[in-house]
C-alpha cells in the first residue's frame, strides 16, 4: 500500500505472487446431488482472495471460481469462462447489511482472466496436476458442447452405468435443452 500520507487514498498494487502464495485451504465439503457427490474445496487468503474448486466423483474439475480485488473469474464445463465483479447490494430486502452480489460481464474480460491465471501460477496449496488443469480451464475454456457425446460420457458419465441407453437419452435431452 502506497500513498496513505497527507490525506491521499491508499493505492493498492496487484501482486499475483503474494495473492497466490497466501491462498490456503480452509474447507472441503461433499455436496450430494441426485446422481453423484461433488467435492467442493475452498481456498482463502486474508488478501481478499478466494478460490473455489468443484470436482465430480471421477475427480474431474467441473467448475472453478477465483475472486480477487473485487473481480470474479469463473469457468465451468457447461458455460466456459465468465468474468464479473462483486458488488455490494445496498437494496437487500432482507435487511442484511453489506450483502454482496456478483454481476457477470456480457463478454469475458481478458485482463481479468490473465490476472487470475497469474494468481493460479503461485498457489502453493494446489497439487501440480490440479494447478495445470485449472490453468488449462482458464486458458482454453473447454466446454461440454465441444466434446463428442461419447467423449463427454467417458469423462463425465457414471462410473458403472446401470443403463447406458438411459444415460444417453438424458444426455441428449440435456444438450437439447441447454444449447
Amino acid at each position: 500500500m502506497v500513498g496513505e500520507s497527507q490525506g491521499h487514498s491508499p493505492i493498492f498494487y496487484f501482486n499475483a505472487r503474494d495473492i497466490g502464495e497466501s491462498l490456503e485451504e480452509v474447507a472441503v465439503d461433499i455436496i450430494k446431488t441426485e446422481s453423484q457427490n461433488i467435492t467442493s474445496r475452498w481456498l482463502h487468503s486474508a488478501k481478499e482472495a478466494d478460490l473455489f474448486i468443484w470436482k465430480d466423483e471421477k475427480e474431474n474439475i467441473i467448475k472453478q471460481q477465483m475472486s480477487f480485488c473485487g473481480q470474479i473469474v469463473e469457468w465451468n464445463i457447461l458455460e466456459g469462462i465468465k468474468t464479473g465483479v462483486v458488488l455490494e447490494d445496498e437494496n437487500e430486502p432482507s435487511g442484511v447489511e453489506g450483502s454482496e452480489v456478483v454481476r457477470f460481464d456480457e463478454d469475458p474480460q481478458v485482463a481479468s482472466v490473465k490476472q487470475a491465471i497469474e494468481v493460479l501460477r503461485h498457489v502453493l496449496a494446489l497439487t501440480e496436476t490440479d494447478r495445470e488443469i485449472l490453468l488449462t480451464n482458464f486458458n482454453k475454456a473447454p466446454v461440454a458442447h465441444h466434446l463428442a457425446p461419447e467423449e463427454f460420457l467417458r469423462r463425465y458419465g457414471p462410473n458403472s452405468p446401470k443403463s447406458p441407453q438411459s444415460w444417453w437419452a438424458r444426455l441428449k435431452h440435456w444438450f437439447s435443452t441447454k444449447f
